[in-house]
């Protein structure tokens, strides 16, 4: 009885001690440590005793939760470890509606999508004819924030 005891505090110990390191050693140890007072209850007791120590191990669990999202905020300790400031804006898109019509060559192999040059600049592209080659000469049909769309320049024509 008293392995089984030593074992749950000893896992309920491990697992708060990983809501402070966050790394999922003490976890993984709190764990098999719950696994092993189960085991020792299986033996001793028999396996409805074990279901004790999975119960203990959930209760665990749980309380570790409810500890920092209900009483850790509310402590000094809350300013070292939580962020209080918030910051707002977005990441400004590139302008890219003055390169449609313009010539560019394919960087990357354009299955439909990949990287394409035009004007000295990399951007990311689709190629409306499926498939582009890298080397191949492109035209800029359209764009968008999220990239541009070419059409392969046909060397027949």
């Amino acid at each position: 009885m008293t392995a089984i005891a030593i074992l749950t505090i000893a896992g309920v110990l491990l697992i708060f001690a990983e809501t402070l390191a966050m790394c999922g050693a003490f976890f993984a140890a709190g764990a098999l440590a719950f696994a092993g007072a189960a085991a020792v209850a299986v033996f001793e007791f028999g396996a409805w005793a074990s279901a004790g120590g999975g119960a203990a191990f959930l209760l665990s669990c749980a309380l570790a939760l409810v500890f920092w999202s209900k009483i850790i905020p509310k402590t000094c300790f809350s300013r070292e470890i939580y962020l209080k400031s918030s910051e707002s804006g977005k990441s400004p898109a590139r302008d890219t509606a003055g390169l449609v019509g313009r010539e560019g060559l394919a960087k990357t192999p354009l299955c439909p999508s990949g990287v394409v040059e035009v004007g000295g600049g990399l951007f990311d592209a689709s190629c409306e004819d499926g498939h582009c080659e890298v080397g191949e000469k492109v035209c800029v049909a359209s764009s968008s924030p999220f990239g541009l769309k070419v059409r392969k320049i046909r060397k027949d024509l």
